[in-house]
């Protein structure tokens, strides 16, 4: 079209329509199918490249590649860190229940010692009970014991006096005496019993 243009602004409308000069791919030279069959797949692939044009994108692409690898590599990032809070929150949970749990054996092992010393000291205190009232019943035994031993002490000395005034007259005072004496002694070793039952539980009590 008789139009002057720069080589820059020429090769690129070239381009534009698929003829690449610095890949001449739209002549075949004298030597160039030769060339190309001795060339090894690396070769193969950085003619191709030349020839489609991505050669001109190779470092973009190599831009965009390195940043999809750091993308890769936060997105894996990432997901090893959710995977690690994952983790902490399990463990913190198992924690936390554990510990609930220790809690609550803990309770527990509190109420039943807190029952068993109310119960020991139930039946402390229903023995003292029991050993008063065995206490007291044997006091009570004991005094009438005494109560009937100084009765038959005095009417012994009674019949005593009166034997010792009467002496010999009558086989019936002596044989009184006799049988409130033989009373006496039968009664010497309950009294002597309840005493030493008393002494006892004083002691325990």
């Amino acid at each position: 079209n008789n139009k002057t243009v720069t080589f820059k602004q020429y090769e690129k409308k070239l381009a534009s329509i698929g003829v690449l000069l610095k890949a001449r791919n739209f002549l075949v030279f004298q030597g160039d199918v030769e060339s190309m069959a001795r060339k090894n797949p690396k070769e193969l692939v950085e003619m191709f490249e030349n020839l489609s044009g991505s050669a001109d994108l190779k470092e973009e692409y190599e831009l965009a590649l390195k940043a999809k690898d750091e993308a890769e590599q936060k997105t894996i990032f990432a997901y090893n860190k959710t995977k690690e809070h994952k983790s902490e929150r399990r463990v913190l949970k198992e924690q936390k229940e554990e510990a609930e749990r220790f809690h609550n054996l803990l309770q527990q092992r509190t109420t039943l010692k807190e029952n068993y010393f109310l119960w020991l000291l139930f039946h402390i205190h229903s023995d003292i009970q029991q050993r008063e009232s065995n206490k007291a019943e044997l006091q009570e035994s004991l005094e009438e014991c005494q109560a009937v031993v100084t009765e038959k002490e005095a009417s012994l000395k009674k019949a005593k006096k009166e034997a010792s005034k009467a002496r010999g007259s009558t086989s019936s005072k002596d044989k009184l005496r006799i049988k409130l004496e033989a009373e006496v002694d039968k009664l010497q070793p309950s009294v002597i019993e309840s005493s030493e039952a008393i002494q006892a539980l004083k002691k325990r009590v």
